[in-house]
């Protein structure tokens, strides 16, 4: 993504990069929101999500103006990880209350790390464009390796893979 940025915007706009790590994070968070979305969805209760938004919105609102004033574009990349991460539970908190699911949290957990963790990393790598490429592309290739020491796929996912990617 840094990398993007580096190609096809113009100098004013390298600025820029150092939200975007906080902007990816935000997405993550946001992602998992949707994820965990499934029981307020699933008992026909859309209006909560209404509400949730709303919340959240109130408090982006708030992390902004004490956020933003001190750290400008970095508050502001504060402030919209902290809302959607407030987005993620509160969506999670509502939606196991109408519709119990038995999530696998101890993987939720490792994957949210590993991603955080990767996400981190690849935002260090500083190295010419197709150095920066390569390393990124091994990190994705780390990030599934350690999906797998850390027991994240069941043996029923790796023998898909296989059968997928024929090995």
């Amino acid at each position: 993504l840094i990398l993007s940025l580096a190609i096809m915007v113009s100098a004013s706009f390298q600025g820029a990069r150092s939200v975007v790590p906080l902007i990816v994070s935000s997405y993550v968070f946001y992602g998992m929101a949707n994820y965990f979305s499934i029981g307020i969805m699933l008992k026909y209760k859309p209006k909560y999500m209404a509400y949730i938004q709303i919340s959240v919105a109130i408090l982006n609102l708030f992390f902004n103006a004490i956020l933003i004033p001190p750290l400008g574009i970095i508050g502001a990349g504060i402030s919209t990880v902290l809302s959607f991460f407030c987005l993620m539970v509160f969506t999670f908190a509502v939606s196991q209350r109408l519709y119990h699911i038995p999530f696998e949290y101890s993987k939720l957990l490792i994957l949210e790390l590993l991603i955080c963790i990767a996400v981190f990393i690849a935002f260090q790598i500083n190295a010419g464009i197709w150095l920066s490429i390569v390393l990124k592309i091994m990190l994705c290739f780390l990030l599934l390796s350690a999906l797998f020491v850390f027991r994240f796929f069941e043996t029923n996912d790796v023998q898909n893979f296989r059968k997928v990617f024929n090995f």
